[in-house]
């Protein structure tokens, strides 16, 4: 395991303050996965307004909202004059849903009321090998996902905020030039196999997840094939992973990793390519090791880079390479054992 320690983020100067942000940060926070959820923000795009004419089409009542984004004007989210008019500024212009690398969706997917009582109710995992989750509702998250087609959507729309850039540059890598038959595994709607369409038209592409993600993918010009990466997955020489294997413990993820190693058409010269967002080797203030609370209440975990490696040699891969994009996230090469 990495040496978390070492340099700490800024803090207040007075401790206490500090203290008191942290320890109710959960409310600023559920004001905006509100906010973001109702899309309040796309109402400001225009001009300032008063509470009283964001909520048309909402069930929010007026002073409600008020109250609401009063608190995110108290941290800088939004801006409210003498008047009580609010208006956007640098932050908030990243939530209006049509904005470029907009986070509306990654942020509204923390609504779900489920997923927030989970991770309400961690303490359930600090004891016991328990999934607050599964514990709390009697299922996983990702099988409440497969029949809630509302929280479905919100989840997925909110990991495509995460994805689109970061597709852009894994399509671009120049691994992918070296092999004739590519698969996403756990590709959803198929944002990451268009990317690749676009930069390689000459390989054959297979995307492969769930039936309901498989059906709404628009693409006509690749092979889809739904099942679960838990049971088999296509033949390929090459596999992307793109963040999955965080949504999971450790052994689900070296039956994942076995299935996709069993499908290479050549172990000698395949590649799995394992994307994800490595734990960092001192802390800086990533929310990465926040979010690993989320794993926590979901059943999955984040992950550092010594521990993705070791999950590779149970299942007889060897890490070749780390690439890492400007995002942050890693791409992770790793190639069969000899």
């Amino acid at each position: 395991m990495p040496d978390l320690g070492g340099a700490a983020p800024i803090r207040d100067a007075d401790p206490g303050i500090n203290i008191r942000k942290v320890a109710y940060g959960h409310l600023s926070a559920r004001v905006l996965h509100v906010a973001c959820y109702y899309k309040l923000f796309d109402t400001l795009q225009e001009s300032s307004k008063r509470a009283e004419g964001m909520v048309a089409g909402t069930p929010l009542k007026a002073d409600t909202v008020k109250r609401m984004m009063r608190v995110l004007a108290n941290h800088g989210i939004v801006m409210m004059d003498e008047n009580e008019h609010f208006s956007l500024n640098d932050q908030s212009q990243l939530l209006v849903s049509t904005a470029p690398n907009s986070l509306q969706s990654a942020f509204a997917k923390e609504f779900d009321l489920k997923r927030w009582q989970a991770i309400g109710n961690i303490h359930l995992a600090l004891s016991s090998e328990k999934e607050p989750f599964a514990d709390l509702f009697g299922e996983s998250y990702y099988a409440y996902l497969k029949k809630d087609q509302i929280a479905s959507e919100l989840f997925n729309k909110g990991m495509k905020n995460f994805s689109e850039q970061e597709d852009e540059q894994v399509a671009r890598l120049d691994i992918l030039k070296n092999f004739k038959i590519y698969c996403d595994i756990g590709g959803g709607t198929g944002g990451l196999v268009s990317r690749v369409q676009e930069q390689h038209p000459g390989i054959q592409k297979i995307l492969f997840d769930l039936p309901e993600a498989i059906r709404l993918c628009p693409l006509s010009t690749i092979t889809k094939v739904s099942g679960s990466f838990f049971e088999k997955v296509p033949q390929a020489e090459i596999y992307t992973v793109k963040r999955a294997l965080h949504n999971w413990r450790d052994h689900e993820c070296i039956t994942i990793l076995t299935n996709i190693k069993a499908a290479l058409l050549d172990q000698r010269k395949g590649r799995i390519l394992v994307i994800e967002k490595v734990l960092p080797q001192k802390l800086d203030g990533s929310m990465l090791v926040d979010s690993d609370i989320v794993g926590m209440a979901l059943g999955g975990r984040e992950r550092a880079l010594e521990e993705f490696i070791e999950l590779g040699h149970k299942v007889g891969l060897d890490l070749e390479d780390q690439i890492v994009l400007s995002s942050g996230v890693s791409v992770l090469v790793f190639q069969p054992k000899l």
